[in-house]
């Protein structure tokens, strides 16, 4: 039915489109039909019902604890269904199976078959009502996991829950990672509205519920779901809790300990104190998942060998001069503090900080964390014409230290090495949208990993 790859991605958005003509703007829980997209599923035979699920939500952390706990599902023999999003590079990056991405192919395939469903309910929506192209690619993610014989998938949510499309996907297990404020405009403007759409991923089928750990306000939420759901909540700290025991920028090695007593040493190539938690919170749960434990030692090899891209992604330096690059999807202070922290084990001379961070997020915040360490700042935008920019970013940058503006991502990190030495650092640090744009410039392949 479609004649280019680019035309079904275009598909995915014209029910979308055409609501958003009608210029009707709000909270999610006012302008989101999700359950059009549980409407589709059923519509196509319900290719959910009898996969086993994990589904993953929160505000830091979700695309990592998403990908380890697949790879340990994997570890232990399992055939695992992964869908997340946003993508990196690569639009097929979202739906995968034990790493490997759809094909262009396969996907033009699976959502042409969909097409007459969709449009049987496009025809029937209410003004103002429509199908969300992330439901229907998770919908496109079901069919695909369910023709291929997956033994479990791991879905990763959207920006909420309560209200999200991919929510509407059954799950057997619900991840919760750090609840932030963020998304004030679709969310709500306060901490406890942001938390109780993310608390709707305690829903009926669910069984568990693993949480990181959380703030006070967010945690009592949290059980209170769990408990009117009458579903356990096992929780980062109390249930489990891990001790670093070395860490660099290249990675660290974790105990991981139940409250039971019992522990456990592996090791990360990825950095920081996110990461470890992150790891912990599948690891707890793919136990409780499988419900007798992991049967080999394979996981610990699991946990070594996943890294994402973009994720606090350590780059090295090149022959040619190139500073080393610390590369992170950073859009709130808490998440940048962690990234100075990490970029003080580089004990650099110099950091160059490039920065984009839209409007809607704490980009004053990650400003003033990365000012601790940054010798300069490069203010720039992503290449996503979607996203808004705030135009007072670089004038709030220039009261901790100097700052230049650019137009692109390859415009500020040929600016910034101009100013860096092969043994400095440059952070380069926003939006996922940069980050994609800083994957394509440095030539990581993101499609498989």
């Amino acid at each position: 039915m479609f004649s280019s790859f680019h035309d079904s991605v275009a598909y995915l958005y014209q029910s979308y489109n055409d609501a958003k003509k009608k210029h009707y703007f709000g909270y999610d829980r006012e302008t989101r039909t999700p359950h059009y997209t549980r409407i589709l599923l059923d519509s196509i035979g319900a290719p959910d019902q009898n996969i086993k699920t994990i589904k993953i939500t929160g505000s830091k952390g979700k695309g990592t604890t998403s990908r380890f706990t697949a790879r340990l599902l994997q570890s232990q023999g399992k055939r695992v269904g992964l869908f997340t999003s946003p993508h990196m590079v690569d639009f097929t990056e979202r739906i995968r199976i034990d790493g490997k991405a759809i094909s262009e192919d396969e996907f033009m395939a699976i959502l042409s078959d969909l097409v007459p469903e969709i449009e049987r309910i496009r025809r029937e929506l209410p003004d103002r009502a429509y199908i969300g192209p992330v439901g229907i690619l998770a919908a496109v993610a079901a069919r695909y996991f369910a023709l291929n014989d997956t033994d479990v998938n791991v879905f990763e949510l959207g920006r909420g829950a309560r209200h999200d499309d991919v929510n509407q996907v059954r799950g057997d297990l619900a991840i919760l990672t750090p609840i932030r404020l963020e998304h004030k405009e679709q969310l709500g403007p306060t901490l406890h509205d942001v938390a109780w759409e993310k608390a709707g991923i305690i829903k009926d089928g669910v069984r568990w519920v693993v949480t990181a750990g959380q703030t006070l306000e967010v945690a009592a939420l949290l059980s209170q779901e769990a408990t009117a759901q009458g579903v356990p909540l096992y929780m980062c700290g109390t249930d489990f809790y891990t001790e670093t025991l070395t860490s660099s920028i290249e990675g660290s090695r974790v105990r991981y300990v139940t409250r039971h007593g019992s522990s456990s040493d592996f090791e990360l190539a990825m950095p920081g104190e996110h990461a470890v938690e992150n790891a912990a919170v599948a690891r707890f749960a793919v136990e409780l998942f499988l419900e007798d434990g992991m049967r080999n030692e394979s996981w610990r090899d699991a946990m070594r060998e996943v890294q994402v891209p973009g994720r606090a992604q350590w780059l090295p330096g090149t022959p040619d001069g190139r500073p080393a690059v610390l590369l992170d999807g950073t859009i709130h202070r808490d998440s940048a503090r962690e990234i100075v922290r990490l970029a003080k084990l580089a004990e650099a001379p110099r950091v160059g900080v490039i920065l984009a961070v839209p409007r809607d997020k704490d980009y004053k915040g990650v400003i003033e964390a990365f000012a601790e360490i940054a010798s300069f700042f490069v203010i720039t935008r992503a290449a996503n014409p979607h996203l808004e920019f705030p135009a007072d970013a670089s004038a709030h940058a220039q009261k901790y230290r100097t700052t230049f503006e650019c137009a692109n991502l390859a415009e500020s990190v040929r600016a910034a090495c101009q100013s860096l030495g092969p043994q400095d650092l440059l952070i380069v640090a926003g939006t996922q949208s940069l980050v994609g744009d800083a994957l394509q410039f440095f030539a990581i392949q993101t499609r498989d990993a």
